[in-house]
């Protein structure tokens, strides 16, 4: 038997079958894309859009009475910052503020400061918490918070949960619940932070 025989045929790699694959694949892949894209398309949601309405049922006025405050949201960790009138005058702020170092990642609250620098209100606009441990920090820190004069303090700061507070601005962590205090602490010192180094914009706008 010479060489020639004893040679194993083989079969071409790119066969028409194979091809013929490839390109179903393809097409599939494309399509799922399409479709997921008009998908995203008809279920997106505008944060800017969903906050205003909110911001205008907070301060009872119209969806027309908000806008969104491009000079005051000039800080770290404030997307934006939405602005309340009855007119000219100024009702109030709600800064939508991202807090870092939570127990899963962070934390997006909208928080509402009015004309005169106070903190009136808190709300969460998202957070992915472990079940149970956004609840219990809202409902022990929040009034800690609600209250406080931005025009009266520096910044805000978190302290450990067996500390008592000593001065203006200084909140307790929540013992067990510590990374999550922090996120929520974060989100609103964005707030504070952000208010107080622009606060000459919201003065202006009294």
């Amino acid at each position: 038997m010479t060489k020639s025989e004893a040679k194993v045929k083989r079969a071409p790699f790119f066969t028409k079958d194979l091809v013929k694959c490839v390109v179903v694949l393809a097409v599939i892949a494309l399509v799922a894309s399409a479709l997921l894209g008009v998908m995203n398309w008809l279920t997106y949601v505008d944060p800017n859009e969903t906050i205003m309405k909110e911001v205008a049922t907070y301060y009872g006025v119209s969806l027309e009475d908000v806008s969104v405050e491009e000079n005051m949201s000039k800080g770290t960790n404030v997307n934006n910052c939405f602005v309340a009138k009855d007119g000219d005058k100024t009702l109030g702020y709600c800064f939508y503020a991202v807090g870092t170092g939570a127990k899963d990642g962070t934390m997006e609250l909208l928080v509402y400061i009015n004309n005169e620098g106070v903190i009136t209100e808190i709300e969460c606009y998202a957070q992915g918490e472990t079940a149970g441990y956004y609840d219990k920090v809202e409902k022990a820190n929040k009034s800690k918070y609600v209250g406080i004069d931005c025009d009266d303090v520096e910044t805000i700061k978190l302290i450990g949960s067996k500390d008592t507070p000593a001065g203006k601005g200084e909140i307790n962590a929540l013992s067990g619940a510590t990374y999550t205090s922090k996120g929520y602490h974060n989100a609103v010192a964005a707030a504070v932070n952000s208010y107080n180094q622009n606060k000459g914009v919201a003065h202006e706008n009294e």
